[in-house]
């Protein structure tokens, strides 16, 4: 079993969820763990996996903690 815990930044907590735990009997690419947790891509500007920055396609084969950081805008 592979669990992802699914770590949100800036407004994306206050739109979607702080933290949340998923299960999966597979390796998942991040891409799939996002959608399946309801969060819009356009929402995602940078995802942080043990202190790197990977990308949406970077498979996930151990349990492991992904943390979401947003677009930032401003004018």
């Amino acid at each position: 079993m592979i669990k992802v815990r699914v770590i949100l930044t800036g407004y994306l907590k206050n739109r979607y969820f702080e933290v949340k735990e998923m299960k999966y009997s597979n390796p998942i690419k991040i891409s799939q763990v996002i959608e399946d947790a309801k969060i819009s891509n356009a929402d995602v500007y940078i995802v942080v996996k043990d202190d790197r920055i990977v990308k949406l396609d970077d498979l996930i084969t151990t349990s492991s903690a992904i943390k979401l950081i947003p677009v930032i805008g401003g004018g």
